[in-house]
């Protein structure tokens, strides 16, 4: 195991389990009802503490006031800070851009195509936690383009390479 959270309180639909969880990578590997007392890289006596499920956000707007590079930065650290894990982006495709425009106008616009690659950049390289895109599609232009000559591929093969 990578890492062991003995004398837990953990939080379950079926109730508070008092023992272990155990993780491998960045999954929960399994819960015991006791102390695991096998080898991990490392382990840690929560002292009787909760663990809780991550929550998800599945409404935010970063980027909206300030760059989104920044804001995903700042705001996905204090997401984490409050016990969210993964929170959902609603931002429209002029703002998946490096240079951060306060006022946005429809020649900003630009197909999802182009804007899904930059914003998943933007996120995977600055975002503590996890996080998805609820694209807003403000023209025909828009939605053609997730259809555009592309019918036989799933929206996440057209947008992400």
């Amino acid at each position: 195991m990578d890492l062991i959270l003995n004398n837990a309180r953990i939080v379950t639909p079926g109730g508070i389990v008092s023992g272990s969880l155990l993780i491998e990578g960045e999954r929960i590997a399994g819960v015991l009802s006791r102390p695991a007392d096998f080898p991990a890289d490392r382990v840690v006596d929560l002292e009787g503490r909760y663990v809780i499920p991550g929550v998800i956000d599945p409404h935010t707007h970063p980027g909206a006031r300030n760059a989104l590079e920044d804001d995903f930065r700042t705001e996905s650290r204090s997401a984490a800070a409050g016990g969210v894990t993964t929170f959902g982006i609603m931002v429209g495709s002029g703002r998946a851009a490096w240079t951060f425009k306060k006022f946005l106008t429809e020649d900003d616009t630009r197909p999802w195509s182009e804007a899904f690659p930059v914003l998943r950049e933007m996120g995977e390289g600055n975002a503590v936690v996890d996080f998805f895109h609820s694209p807003t599609i403000n023209t025909e232009a828009q939605a053609a383009d997730l259809i555009e000559d592309r019918k036989d591929q799933t929206v996440a093969e057209r947008v992400v390479p």
